[in-house]
């Protein structure tokens, strides 16, 4: 999950860290060459998704079911700070799994929810924000 006023210092999610290293013109490591992939979500997407299962019983995967990987996350940071950073690439972490995502489609039958906030814009947006908020 990734939206504005997440924290970038300390143990965070990898768009805020990109946000907060970028801006104060830190190294980037992109583990597994940037290859791995993640279900990246935006948090107005989970918050309509909890408030769409009020008084239902069941697991909904609130997810967007589309992997976006590691590396394309870094390219939209570069790109929303206009940032000429090269990453260090590095072998995938031991215990690390390369893929992953959800299937959302139960939360779409039964919730009739479905993510809105597509990556694309989600997390340069989300970018942008994060930094503004490290620059006041």
């Amino acid at each position: 999950m990734y939206g504005p006023r997440q924290r970038g210092d300390g143990e965070a999610g990898v768009v805020a860290i990109f946000a907060h290293r970028i801006r104060h013109n830190e190294s980037i490591t992109l583990f597994g060459n940037g290859l791995p992939t993640r279900d990246f979500i935006h948090v107005t997407d989970v918050a309509k998704g909890l408030f769409g299962a009020i008084g239902r019983h069941g697991t909904y995967n609130i997810a967007t079911g589309i992997e976006t990987s590691v590396r394309e996350i870094f390219d939209f940071a570069c790109e929303a700070l206009s940032s000429q950073t090269s990453p260090v690439m590095a072998e995938l972490r031991s215990g690390e799994i390369l893929n992953s995502s959800l299937d959302p489609a139960l939360a779409l039958n039964e919730l009739g929810w479905n993510a809105r906030v597509p990556v694309a814009t989600g997390i340069p947006d989300t970018i942008k924000a994060l930094a503004y908020e490290l620059d006041n």
